[in-house]
């Protein structure tokens, strides 16, 4: 009798282990191949939000503690003439103090008046761009979207600091600074595709001689 409870008591933890805490990786409905050729973005709110036509990787219960080391991703600073073009990084730190990041995505706005946006390049540390990095230009509202997503869910992370994505400018508007600013929403996950809390996000500046 007391085996048959125990038995029956196992099976009720293993079937809400699996209600309650699914595996981010496992709700993936668009692979980063088909975002590249799609300009496509996944949404705006977090690493749980599933829109039509996009990328949704839906948050494990179990997350990176908050209270960890935290990742830091910085936007640069340049400084240019009207008229001229700058290139600005984007930089992940402290990688391996995260362990890796399997699949990252962030917003940033920028003063249309001063700067237009014209290209974004994936940076050296990742692997297979072609497939995994994924970026848009809203050049009406003056906002960027950019998409790492790890196509292999373990074999193309990002394990080391450096540049993530490079962004060119070219300065339209009148001297003084304009920053480079992260908007709200966006999320970053790590190699098991569980939610990174701990994120400290840096904005950049572009001062106009």
């Amino acid at each position: 009798m007391k085996r048959i409870v125990l038995t029956v008591a196992v099976m009720v933890v293993v079937i809400f282990s699996l209600i309650l805490i699914p595996p981010i990786a496992m709700d993936i409905q668009m692979p980063a191949k088909v975002l590249n050729e799609s300009s496509q973005t996944i949404s705006n709110e977090q690493l749980g939000t599933n829109s039509s036509g996009k990328v949704s990787t839906q948050e494990s219960a179990a997350k990176v503690k908050s209270n960890s080391p935290a990742l830091s991703i910085t936007v640069g600073d340049a400084s240019g003439k009207k008229g001229s073009t700058v290139s600005i990084p984007v930089n992940f730190k402290d990688v391996s103090k995260v362990g890796d990041v399997g699949t990252c995505n962030f917003y940033l706005k920028y003063d249309t008046n001063v700067l237009k946006a014209e290209s974004i390049t994936a940076g050296k540390i990742i692997s297979n761009p072609k497939v995994n990095f994924s970026s848009s230009i809203d050049e009406k509202n003056g906002k960027i979207s950019v998409l790492f997503l790890d196509d292999t869910v373990g074999n193309q992370l990002i394990n080391k600091d450096g540049t993530f994505a490079t962004i060119t400018f070219k300065i339209v508007g009148s001297s003084g600074n304009t920053k480079i600013q992260f908007t709200d929403g966006g999320a970053v996950g790590n190699g098991k595709m569980l939610k990174i809390d701990n994120v400290t996000r840096t904005d950049g500046t572009i001062k106009v001689k």
